[in-house]
């Protein structure tokens, strides 16, 4: 079965990404929001990838695709709004 396409294709080296509400690390470790957001760093799956950077010798590639598991900076991206669901919109480059 194949997943639902996703009503927005980002531009660019850009990537949408979902934040998660709680972040669990692996093993019994689970790290708090107040220790994420003391951390700076935030934890989300790729849902989106855009074409990649254009150059003058041609398309660089996205190194992510669908479904990475991912980290970020707490201020970094645009947050989206879609629904009731919130994603960020950001850069190749502010994904960790």
């Amino acid at each position: 079965m194949t997943e639902p396409r996703f009503p927005i294709k980002p531009l660019g080296a850009r990537v949408i990404i979902r934040p998660d509400p709680v972040a669990k690390m692996s093993g019994l470790i689970h790290l708090p929001e107040t220790a994420r957001q003391s951390a700076g760093t935030k934890i989300g799956s790729v849902v989106q990838v855009g074409p990649g950077q254009n150059t003058p010798k041609g398309v660089i590639p996205v190194q992510l695709k669908r479904g990475d598991r991912v980290f970020f900076g707490e201020y970094a991206g645009q947050e989206v709004a879609l629904g009731l669901q919130k994603f960020l919109l950001m850069d190749e480059k502010e994904v960790m």
